[in-house]
């Protein structure tokens, strides 16, 4: 959140001036001194405002999207379709020198996950990438041509799920 507020701000301070000599040419050259300007200097700071929000909507939307999550989830090869969840919380944590971890909290909204317990036991004796330990159903998966290690953690007796993505 942090390095999003110093981008914005950063906009701004480049942004606003910059729009307020183009409508300024606009206005004197073109349009011949119609646009007051009260409405340039308005136009100028909002349409920055405008494309900051329109940006932290879709950076918010595309964090907490199940949908996004789920099409990540087919693509690392889990190979089952969990049942509505929500997420709950999003972390991106610096581990050390260029490596970064997000991490996905998951609340599933009814007792669906628990039914799934035979076929989370069945994928465990059927994949080396499923293990079980404490109650825990363990996915992982680990892409070293892109740098990633996915792990997908299930606690159906809880009704929660993590998703860590580790980028070294």
């Amino acid at each position: 959140m942090l390095y999003f507020t110093v981008q914005a701000i950063m906009l701004l301070v480049v942004a606003v001036p910059i729009l307020l000599l183009i409508l300024w040419i606009v206005n004197k050259w073109i349009l011949k001194g119609k646009i007051r300007l009260l409405y340039r200097i308005l136009l100028s700071i909002g349409l920055p405002l405008a494309f900051i929000g329109f940006v932290y909507v879709a950076i918010h939307h595309e964090t907490y999207s199940t949908s996004n999550m789920d099409n990540r989830l087919k693509r690392i090869g889990v190979e089952i379709t969990l049942p509505s969840y929500e997420i709950t919380e999003y972390k991106n944590e610096h581990v050390i020198a260029d490596d970064f971890r997000d991490i996905y909290q998951m609340v599933f909204e009814d007792a669906s996950i628990k039914s799934m317990k035979p076929t989370l036991d069945s994928l465990c004796n059927a994949s080396d990438k499923w293990t079980k330990r404490s109650g825990e159903y363990i996915f992982n998966s680990i892409t070293p041509e892109s740098e990633l290690s996915d792990s997908l953690i299930i606690r159906p007796d809880k009704g929660t799920a993590t998703f860590i993505r580790y980028m070294w």
